[in-house]
């Protein structure tokens, strides 16, 4: 005899139902204060670029942090829980010159740079209210009233005694390396930054062969040329690699929203 299946089942509304039970319960507070004196478990959060609604990918690091605070907080452990925002980069400016119609930095100067930061500010408050209602829908606990905000002073001197603190004990070393440059933002480029800007593209290419009278020349020409096919070899895989994740972020984009 085959047990009957309720159809009307719903886990999203399931779901909404533990939320709710959570919150009228104070389950987390509880759990806080239950742990209070147990060891501490450090946690600090790499903060969420507040620039956009959660994608798939931004859920499954969400996931992964909450998956381990709670294996910790079952085992006594006590933690901050600071969630955390950042507000800078390139991703926020370029989004609000989008907003604006700007389309050269000059636009940003003319417009003013005391407003044009109040308007990236503006941009960060509001989709980092949008993130923390969608990381409460995921389940996440956080300290959310707590969280911390990149372009906040109360961050930004922490870093800079941070990094004063490094220089003093030597821990710092000023050195000269080849970056990235965009020459329409006008600044280098970070590596998270480039991602999704490289292309496959096909062209003709011309050459000649030349006799090398030294035979020791040759082997470290051969050698050359191996190292040169691994690198460009290397550099395509990566691309696709690349690719590969811009395609699945965009296709699971928006799935958490609702």
């Amino acid at each position: 005899m085959k047990d009957a299946f309720d159809f009307s089942y719903s886990f999203s509304s399931n779901e909404e139902d533990v939320l709710k039970f959570w919150d009228e319960t104070k389950a987390f507070e509880k759990l806080k204060e239950k742990n209070r004196d147990g060891k501490k478990y450090r946690f600090i959060d790499g903060p969420i670029t507040a620039n956009n609604p959660m994608g798939i990918h931004h859920a499954w690091g969400r996931t992964l942090k909450d998956t381990f605070l709670r294996y910790k907080a079952m085992r006594g452990y006590t933690t901050h829980y600071r969630n955390g925002f950042d507000g800078q980069g390139l991703w926020v400016e370029v989004e609000v010159e989008k907003e604006l119609g700007f389309k050269s930095k000059k636009d940003i100067e003319a417009y003013g740079l005391d407003r044009f930061t109040d308007k990236c500010i503006e941009r960060v408050k509001k989709y980092s209210g949008i993130i923390t209602e969608q990381s409460k829908r995921l389940g996440q606990w956080m300290d959310w009233d707590n969280s911390y905000y990149t372009y906040k002073d109360s961050n930004i001197t922490g870093i800079w005694a941070f990094l004063k603190k490094c220089d003093e004990s030597g821990w710092i070393k000023q050195v000269y390396r080849p970056m990235p440059w965009c020459p329409r933002c006008g600044t280098s480029l970070s590596e998270h930054e480039m991602s999704g800007s490289y292309k496959e593209v096909e062209h003709q290419t011309a050459a000649r062969r030349a006799r090398v009278e030294d035979a020791r020349l040759d082997d470290d020409a051969v050698d050359a040329d191996r190292e040169r096919r691994a690198c460009c070899q290397s550099r395509a895989r990566l691309r696709r690699h690349e690719d590969r994740r811009g395609r699945d972020a965009r296709h699971g984009q928006g799935l958490l929203q609702r």
